[in-house]
């Protein structure tokens, strides 16, 4: 290796789940805290070695250490160091790699790991604290439990006033529960639905069933069902109840943490509410959890929902799986006169046609043995939306029951009376409804319902821009969630992740980032080494595009702008038929056209 090259190639030891880069110059290796290469194994001695990186290459040096050093098995004193070498200082064992210089450059930085609050807050400080007090083995669960508490409450009061989704969002996900909701109401009448995140249907009826009868005044009021708990108040009437859903067998000791939340969440119904949060506002303002788009696409669409917040006209959501549908209908709800009330989804696809009338509509006590009473999701969405996802799979039967209800106002559970609802519809589907519509599997006049505004979802290809916002914000989810200490993201790895077609959009994208994390080493950065081998790409036989002189935005839309006038040339102006030639739906398609200010004319 020249001189030359050694300028040019960087160096790290590696080992395990560590990963020690090595600088220009000595590099002391031991115990003490402050060597360069601090390590806490048997045999290290406080001040063990020194390795020099030198034009020349690279050396370690024993420094009298007890147990000494040793390179490929053999002690040494003082040794040079090739690529592959192994190296051991005691009983730790690293070796020698080479690093691309564009993989320890970071094209993604993120702050040290520490708590999720901001410090400004003073809560990081209270909590340790606080923490401070408690025996070693209690410690971390304190402080867990003691900063949800921090996050719950500051989710619930904003300054234009208290968001009660969006605490019930941190308490869902803290938890690792299904769904969170609030239940309000005298004691002996069934409670009404403040607010709900996830799914909550079974949970809601179950405790709506349960709630205390009147005149009960239990001291701290317990609910824990078959797959909900909660706790309800005993000292306001009307009656308010904080509860989770289970994915299994509720967990008995989140009663005393939900009883500590419950008060707060009092606070602010006692107090004087404030006028609608959209009233206050100018804009769309994106809540906790979605990350803002900076690509033109989205921020056109972003204002396109900003414009639908007035009325209740339904909207149909399009888009490839894995786009961000669900998203766009919360944000959708969040924008509305109706963000007080709840959010509920259902995937029409997830759940078998036979059981997904009762789950919309609901089904009456004694309708077949064995069968108990339970309110659908369309009344449970009373006031607020019923998000129905994937509705190209209804099926035919059912949607003539759902056009009824849309129509009337008014639905009829199994075995019940008729029940008068007011909800606003937002569906989704990334399947082509006119080619469904053409085959007689989805009837036309209920897509005219359904799309009484329609919204395109680009995928993630289209929008190159949002990648590295998106791969911070699920990066830092997953340190989180591992606990790690992930230092970034680097240029290189980057550069293989934009030229990704990523035909699963954003899903694919959190899914990757989920397996990459937990195989990065704590206190290292994504390099492209630790990116799976299906992001490979084959070397393209297409002329090499001038670099400089357009934006990665502007090439695209040329490239989508080349393709669709191929099409519409080939299918003689039919856009249904250039749809299929390219792969999209008419209704993407048309969007495409839109977006681009082109005509089949053009």
């Amino acid at each position: 290796m020249t001189t030359n090259d050694i300028r040019q190639v960087q160096f790290r030891l590696e080992g395990g789940n560590e990963a020690f880069p090595l600088r220009e110059g000595e590099n002391k290796v031991g115990s003490l805290s402050t060597h360069d290469l601090v390590l806490n194994a048997r045999g290290v001695s406080r001040d063990h070695a020194v390795i020099v990186v030198a034009p020349d290459g690279v050396t370690v040096r024993d420094r009298g250490s007890k147990n000494g050093t040793r390179v490929n098995g053999a002690a040494v004193s003082t040794s040079p160091l090739a690529v592959g070498d192994e190296v051991h200082f005691g009983s730790a064992a690293l070796t020698l790699r080479t690093v691309d210089p564009t993989d320890t450059e970071l094209a993604i930085t993120l702050p040290r790991r520490a708590s999720s609050l901001a410090p400004a807050s003073g809560i990081a400080s209270g909590i340790a604290d606080a923490t401070s007090l408690l025996p070693d083995r209690r410690t971390a669960d304190a402080e867990r439990q003691l900063e949800l508490i921090a996050r719950f409450f500051a989710s619930l009061s904003p300054a234009e006033g208290p968001r009660f989704e969006e605490a019930l969002r941190v308490l869902s996900d803290a938890l690792d529960v299904s769904g969170a909701f609030l239940l309000r109401g005298p004691f002996g009448s069934e409670p009404s639905l403040v607010a709900a995140v996830g799914v909550v249907a079974d949970g809601a009826a179950e405790v709506a069933a349960a709630w205390p009868p009147s005149g009960a005044r239990p001291a701290g009021h317990v609910i824990a069902l078959e797959a909900t708990s909660g706790v309800i108040s005993t000292y306001e009437s009307p009656a308010l109840g904080l509860f989770v859903c289970h994915p299994g067998r509720p967990d008995p000791s989140q009663g005393a943490l939900l009883a500590t939340l419950l008060p707060m969440v009092s606070c602010f119904l006692a107090g004087p509410r404030l006028p609608a949060r959209q009233q206050a506002r100018s804009e769309l303002v994106l809540p906790a959890g979605i990350v803002p788009s900076v690509s033109g696409a989205m921020r056109s669409l972003y204002e396109q929902i900003w414009q639908l917040r007035q009325g209740d006209a339904p909207v149909l959501i399009l888009g490839e799986s894995g786009a961000g549908k669900e998203h766009v209908a919360r944000l959708v709800h969040e924008a509305s006169g109706r963000a007080a009330r709840p959010f509920v989804a259902i995937n029409c696809a997830a759940i078998p046609q036979e059981l997904l009338e009762a789950e919309m509509f609901g089904i009456g006590r004694g309708v077949a043995t064995g069968v108990a009473s339970r309110r659908g999701k369309l009344q449970i969405a009373d006031g607020g939306t019923l998000f129905l996802d994937e509705i190209g799979d209804m099926a035919p039967a059912l949607q003539a029951k759902l056009l009824r209800a849309i129509q009337e106002q008014e639905i009829v559970p199994l075995g019940c009376e008729p029940v008068r609802i007011d909800v606003r519809l937002v569906a989704a589907t990334n399947a082509d409804l006119e080619q469904k519509m053409d085959d007689g599997a989805f009837r036309r006049d209920l897509f005219y319902r359904l799309a009484g505004h329609m919204l395109a979802v680009p995928p993630l290809r289209e929008r190159p821009e949002d990648l590295p916002a998106l791969l911070g914000h699920f990066v830092r989810r997953y340190a989180e969630e591992t606990g790690k200490d992930i230092r970034g993201v680097s240029v290189k790895a980057l550069e293989r992740l934009a030229t990704y077609a990523w035909p699963g959009n954003i899903r694919e994208l959190d899914n990757l980032v989920r397996r990459v994390v937990y195989a990065c080493p704590d206190g290292q950065a994504i390099e492209s080494t630790h990116l799976p081998a299906e992001l490979e790409r084959t070397v393209s036989s297409e002329p090499a595009v001038e670099l400089g002189t357009r934006t990665l935005g502007e090439h695209l839309e040329a490239e989508e702008r080349r393709w669709i006038r191929q099409a519409l040339e080939a299918s003689r102006g039919n856009q249904t038929q250039a749809a299929k030639l390219l792969g999209v739906s008419r209704n993407g398609f048309a969007y495409r056209l839109k977006r681009l200010g082109m005509t089949a004319e053009d």
